[in-house]
């Protein structure tokens, strides 16, 4: 855990140490056990850390000062021993040294190209007092959050909006824009950030800073990737084994294994596997690593939403343990606890995050397995998060491409190859011939059918559609080229795009600090590697989607190392037991949704009247379509994320109780 934030201060006049001090003591709930202020020139720079996640972790004092250059780093990095030996840096030196001093010897060298060089999952600052300039960047993938306030005398920045505000005279006021998108979905604007005159600073991103200008350079897009072309098939499966295989390694060269987040998914049970291979190939074949998977809790009705989607995943996780006896399996069902974990749990993570979540229906087994790791000693679990958008990508953009290149019998040819039950022909529609009609089209035709997510915003949104107009979310949406209807692709790789750099990826930035925070426990995604990434990117599309088979990559990389069962068409549904919890908990949202209409400033924003008719009429069962509730949509998503909506509204302006 580490709280970085930088003052520069643009008259020459240098920073107020004052304004520091009290940016050092908001930070320290990001990092407690040791901190640092220095002043260099027209820069100042804070920093505090809790360590104990990475042996290089106890070595790290800052902010640094080397010649001309000073930095503040967090996070950590990745391949450090091929980087230290392209710096010259020998293997005993590299023992004792932190991940921010090797960050600013790889600066010293390559400068603004950094980013290009330096792997991990990252965020630093960095002044230049020869070029009176400040650099600051984000790594591609898992990197924690940056904001900045800009005015003509001063550029303020830090790892979360409260050390900006910490200065004492930058207003702290909602974001009306950003916080109407972010109710219909849409985060392509400014994300993660939610008060007027802060900006976030995109992952992938180098933003550079001088008196009279700020320049933002992208370094990181998986649509430009260099194109990778081998001679066969299986070249393609061996490479991605072997990147996989170097990207969990870096995470398993210490005496603690770590823990593992295990679904009954392709991704995190392929990190697992590949874990198990390491521990043989290392002597340590014979311990154990311990898993957690959450399950519904008990009373769920056995439902879940979604075509061959599954709520209970613990079958498929005890086949793949009964195959590995060195899997040691924890299921986590959170018996009694309320979904989101609760007001308190979410007025913890507004303080922490200071956004509202994007959903709250995973908060609270997420942080109760992180917590369970964390009691069992371990500080690092991995997961396999990006895996979606790497090695099972399922390249469905394909079919919109094709349909709209003419390439029709090719198209017919894959749709008559899919076996998944179901999709064999409405997939011509659904994949093809929707991602290229006009938006408006889309959603009257999902309305027909009954399929809210598909139908707009309006079909799983509880905005109010006057203050939805008055924000004119539709044109902002347009504007930035987001669909709120969920159509589909044309492209395939701008599907990899929008899954992997798009504003949603951001969005859960500071939510991921902050669960580090309250558990004490880092997340780690190997599937989301720079170098995977890459090589994701630049194979051909076709690696991903042939004869049908949609995972085509991620098959063939485990064939034979996972049980049958996993390569099923049928998926696991996370949080299936919703419906249970929040029936649980109905008096609560009746109470919610009246305080909600009792503000005027708060009702205007939701449509008040829908969700007490959706509580009025709640479904007696988990409603799967339109034919168990006609507003189902809003009981499951709806809901949750305007009651929690409002409530942040209230805890920015100090309402809540």
């Amino acid at each position: 855990m580490t709280g970085i934030a930088a003052v520069f201060d643009k008259t020459g006049h240098g920073p107020c140490r004052d304004s520091l001090e009290r940016v050092i003591n908001s930070l320290k709930l990001y990092g407690p056990d040791r901190s640092g202020l220095r002043i260099s020139g027209p820069f100042g720079l804070c920093w505090t850390h809790g360590g104990g996640y990475f042996p290089q972790d106890q070595f790290e004092r800052q902010p640094l000062i080397v010649a001309r250059w000073s930095c503040v780093f967090s996070g950590h990095l990745v391949y450090r021993d091929e980087l230290a030996d392209t710096l010259g840096i020998t293997p005993d030196r590299l023992a004792s040294m932190p991940d921010s001093a090797l960050f600013l010897a790889a600066w010293q060298k390559w400068q603004q190209d950094t980013g290009e060089h330096v792997e991990g999952e990252y965020a630093a600052i960095i002044g230049d007092n020869e070029s009176n300039a400040l650099f600051a960047l984000r790594s591609p993938t898992g990197a924690p959050p940056l904001y900045y306030h800009d005015t003509p005398d001063r550029f303020l920045i830090a790892c979360i909006p409260k050390a900006l505000f910490a200065h004492g005279d930058v207003p702290r006021q909602l974001d009306e824009a950003k916080l109407a998108d972010s109710m219909v979905l849409n985060y392509e604007y400014n994300p993660g950030c939610y008060y007027q005159g802060l900006t976030s600073i995109r992952s992938g991103t180098m933003v550079r800073v001088t008196a009279t200008d700020i320049r933002v350079h992208g370094f990181f897009d998986v649509r430009t990737a260099p194109e990778i072309r081998f001679a066969s098939d299986e070249d393609y499966v061996e490479a991605a084994r072997e990147l996989v295989r170097n990207a969990v390694g870096q995470y398993m060269a210490g005496p603690d294994i770590p823990a593992a987040h295990l679904s009954a998914g392709l991704d995190s049970s392929t990190v697992v596997v590949t874990m198990l291979d390491l521990l043989a190939e290392s002597g340590r074949g014979e311990e154990r690593i311990d898993t957690y998977t959450h399950v519904p809790e008990p009373g769920w009705d056995g439902r879940a939403y979604g075509h061959l989607r599954f709520g209970d995943e613990s079958p498929m996780v005890r086949e793949l343990a009964a195959r590995y006896p060195q899997i040691n399996p924890h299921f986590i069902d959170c018996a009694d606890a309320p979904l989101g974990g609760g007001d308190t749990a979410l007025d913890k993570l507004f303080l922490l995050a200071e956004q509202p979540p994007r959903g709250i229906s995973n908060l609270h087994w997420g942080d109760a397995i992180n917590r369970r790791i964390r009691a069992s000693g371990k500080r690092i679990a991995l997961g396999g998060a990006s895996g979606n958008a790497t090695i099972s990508f399922n390249a469905r953009g394909l079919y919109g491409q094709w349909f709209r290149q003419g390439r029709w019998l090719k198209l017919w040819r894959e749709l008559a190859a899919d076996k998944t039950p179901g999709f064999r022909f409405c997939g011509v529609y659904s994949r093809a011939i929707a991602p290229s009609l006009p938006p408006s089209v889309t959603r009257t035709i999902a309305r027909l059918r009954g399929l809210a997510a598909q139908s707009g915003w309006g079909g799983y949104s509880a905005i109010s559609p006057d203050y939805a107009a008055e924000m004119d979310v539709d044109g902002r949406a347009e504007a930035v080229g987001w669909d709120t209807s969920y159509s589909g692709f044309t492209d395939a790789r701008e599907m990899m795009y929008t899954m992997l750099q798009r504003g949603g990826r951001d969005e859960g930035a500071a939510f991921r600090q902050a669960q580090m925070v309250t558990s004490g426990v880092l997340t780690v995604d190997p599937l989301g590697d720079p170098r995977l990434l890459r090589f994701c990117a630049g194979i051909p599309m076709d690696q991903y989607l042939r004869n049908g088979n949609h995972r085509f990559l991620v098959t063939r990389m485990m064939a034979g190392r996972l049980p049958d069962i996993y390569f099923s068409p049928r998926r696991g549904r996370q949080t299936a037991d919703w419906h249970y919890k929040m029936t649980r908990d109905l008096d609560h949202f009746r109470q919610q949704v009246a305080e909600m209409k009792a503000d005027p400033d708060i009702a205007r924003r939701f449509d008040i009247a829908r969700l007490e008719r959706v509580l009025e009429t709640w479904p007696d069962k988990t409603p799967l379509s339109h034919r168990d509730h006609p507003d189902y949509a809003i009981a499951m998503l709806g809901l949750g994320r305007a009651t929690t909506t409002a409530r942040f509204i209230n805890w920015v302006e100090g309402k809540n109780r």
